[in-house]
């Protein structure tokens, strides 16, 4: 059942398309560890010989070897690889780790899918937190109603109810605290608790077993006496299976736990009731394969994800031209072989050796205090922004990405059957190209076939949002939307695409605006507006020059701009015919086609726009085009534009995506000075004064 566990975990964070329920493996965890720590104590109170000191050690024996490794690991390999920005958030969960409360922490960030879980490599510690919380309130509350010779089950079932109400009570109202809450969590543990009180209660429940069983028989059988005797086990084991592949397959992630757990826990429950007489658990649970993955479930669940969000941090994700399914299953092999060489040459050794048994249990304790203890330094300093070795001088993230782009380019260019959605791209009518990169989530969105994952992942990102937006009291604040260019031209998609009456956005805008955020989406302005010029590429993502000065002029009369600032912000400006344009679909769909002319339209200036300063987060300074697109700033590392000559005097931050560079000369024109940065910064963390206005742009499908 571990097996089942972490494969489902695994394959969930690896290929969440293939088993969009996997997430659910860890509340198989949850019932497995409470059935097991529960059965520990109460044979060793039954008998009258626990430990407390015992129980802790062995604890410590099982958890922190792996734990030590992984956290280790982990801080190495961000000295090298992670901004400064980046390590400080490590140092802060390498800390929580240790400390067994990286639930709290991950608590007091955001939520478990939102867009920055992919670059969090400690995420999944959460659920061990959890654990580590149950097992050291768990034992004390057992010992105590023992000693006060109460009934051990009717205590558990309490907390149970207590614990999964609050669950129900807390998932819409407070959806990131009931995920990671101990209290809204413990009643999966205590779940596999009854079970263990249930087998080893002093009531003949053996007794009512065969009861039922005959019963069955003389139902289902013409022989009663030639029947199966693990007829109830085969039953209890198939229901449990089907509801737990069913739960794998198909659940969903919104409002996740709630009710919506019962059934991993259920399924869970009924496997492990069921015994190892029936079917499916002697013959497909206990194969040597399954066992062997379940040995290693521990390890495998530490190491997977840390090797798939360094992937994601170093290699770009979803971003660039080649199949990122690779690197995945490259992650999860190398995770595979990291769980076995850990089980065997380290987990045993120290877990099942006779000798030094106390000796290992302070070594342990030690260092996984020290590794603690430097996480929290990391966290402290900043994340050593001086280290001797950093991205910026040790590992150029953009070379990597090229350099294995180059390697596997002959793997990829040999599979022409790989699927189409690789490409994330596809042709529509009279040469248009359409959707760009996360080719599915985009294609979802458009035709309204949401995928629960999806779904949750929006809703975190948009809480994320006005969480970081609602910060800056007394600053006016702007979500500037990037319609898709499928919403502007659908009558340029494929005939076999047919796009959602309801668009996918309009629920997230109306809770921007519920949290009292303005909201500006030029949809309209740019439909009103396409048929005097074309306002996207044809064969790229994003709106072109004309395109995005209609939408910024149309956002600047939202704030409340005034006719004659807008006119005198703009004055002498004119739209000319530019060269051919080669979009980023071409080469993202690997389409044999060459630069489209006729919807490149350049912006040339009045001179007195002429003279703008681009300064970078060092200081250096260099003269700006007034038509030249701002580069992409650095994590954390904004670049500004002062303009001397701008209509008014008011600062701005535009926290941006790709959708901004088209954008980005008409703000330039207007204010006086423009801070870019990047949509996945912490705000919190610049040290910048606040400015008039922050200005949050993202094109439609980021959302």
């Amino acid at each position: 059942l571990r097996a089942v566990a972490v494969l489902a975990v695994v394959f969930y964070h690896a290929f969440p398309s293939l088993l969009p329920g996997g997430f659910v493996g860890v509340d198989i965890f949850f019932v497995i560890s409470g059935f097991l720590i529960s059965g520990i104590i109460l044979d060793g109170i039954t008998s009258g010989n626990f430990s407390f000191l015992t129980f802790y050690a062995r604890r410590i024996r099982r958890i922190f070897p792996t734990l030590f490794l992984v956290l280790v690991s982990v801080l190495f390999w961000g000295w090298f690889s992670l901004y400064p920005n980046e390590y400080q958030l490590l140092g802060k969960h390498v800390f929580g780790g240790s400390a067994f409360i990286s639930n709290i922490l991950f608590w007091q960030e955001v939520g478990y899918w939102d867009v920055s879980a992919n670059v969090k490599p400690l995420l999944h510690l959460w659920s061990l937190g959890i654990e580590e919380q149950f097992y050291i309130i768990f034992p004390c509350l057992l010992a105590l109603s023992w000693k006060k010779n109460l009934r051990v089950l009717t205590v558990i079932l309490v907390l149970l109810i207590v614990s999964f109400f609050l669950n129900i009570h807390y998932v819409k109202r407070e959806p990131t605290m009931d995920f990671y809450a101990p209290y809204t969590r413990f009643w999966e543990l205590l779940a596999g608790a009854v079970l263990s009180v249930l087998v080893r209660s002093k009531y003949n429940l053996a007794a009512v077993r065969i009861k039922i069983e005959n019963y069955l028989a003389n139902i289902l059988f013409e022989e009663p006496k030639n029947r199966s005797k693990s007829i109830l086990s085969d039953m209890l084991s198939a229901l449990g299976f089907i509801v737990l592949t069913a739960t794998i397959f198909t659940n969903s992630s919104h409002n996740f736990p709630g009710s919506k757990a019962v059934w991993p826990v259920l399924g869970a429950v009924l496997l492990i009731a069921a015994g190892p007489s029936a079917w499916i658990n002697r013959k497909l649970f206990s194969s040597k394969l399954v066992v062997g993955i379940g040995l290693i479930s521990y390890p495998l669940y530490l190491w997977h994800w840390p090797l798939l969000s360094y992937a994601y941090i170093i290699v770009g994700g979803t971003s660039g031209t080649w199949p990122w399914l690779f690197v995945r299953i490259i992650c999860v092999v190398f995770a595979i072989a990291f769980a076995t060489l850990t089980y065997k040459y380290v987990e045993r050794p120290i877990r099942f050796g006779q000798s030094a048994k106390t000796f290992k249990t302070v070594a342990l304790l030690t260092a996984v205090f020290c590794v603690g203890t430097a996480g929290l330094f990391v966290y402290l300093e900043n994340g050593l922004p001086q280290r001797s070795f950093s991205p910026t001088k040790f590992l150029d993230r953009a070379a990597v990405r090229k350099k294995i782009q180059d390697r596997l380019s002959f793997v990829i260019n040999s599979l022409p059957q790989l699927p189409q959605n690789l490409h994330r791209a596809f042709t529509g009518q009279e040469g248009w190209l359409f959707l760009g990169n996360d080719y599915e989530a985009c294609l979802d969105k458009l035709t309204g076939k949401i995928s629960p994952a999806i779904r949750a992942q929006s809703e975190s990102s948009s809480a994320a949002i006005i969480t970081q937006l609602k910060q800056y009291d007394g600053v006016k604040k702007i979500v500037f939307v990037g319609p898709n260019k499928s919403s502007i031209y659908p009558e340029f998609l494929p005939s076999d695409v047919r796009p959602s009456n309801q668009r996918y956005i309009n629920p997230i805008l109306q809770k921007f605006q519920e949290s009292g955020l303005d909201v500006f989406d030029p949809t309209e302005i740019l439909l009103n507006a396409k048929k005097e010029k074309l306002l996207y590429y044809r064969t790229d993502t994003h709106w072109n020059s004309f395109g995005a000065y209609l939408a910024v002029k149309g956002m600047l009369e939202h704030l409340g701009f005034t006719s004659e600032i807008i006119e005198a912000s703009f004055k002498g400006l004119d739209f000319v015919n530019g060269s051919p344009h080669r979009g980023d679909l071409i080469d993202i769909g690997k389409f044999n086609l060459d630069a489209v002319a006729g919807d490149n339209f350049l912006p040339e200036w009045n001179p007195s726009h002429s003279d703008l300063t681009l300064i970078e987060h060092n200081g250096a300074q260099y003269p700006l085009s007034p038509t030249a697109a701002v580069g992409t700033p650095k994590f954390n590392e904004p670049i500004r534009i002062i303009n001397p000559h701008a209509t008014t005097k008011m600062k701005i931050w535009l926290v941006r995506d790709s959708f901004s560079s088209a954008a980005s000369p008409f703000f330039h024109a207007i204010f006086a000075e423009t801070l870019h940065i990047n949509r996945g910064d912490n705000l919190s963390v610049l040290n910048y004064a606040p400015p008039d206005i922050i200005i949050y742009e993202g094109v439609e499908r980021s959302f």
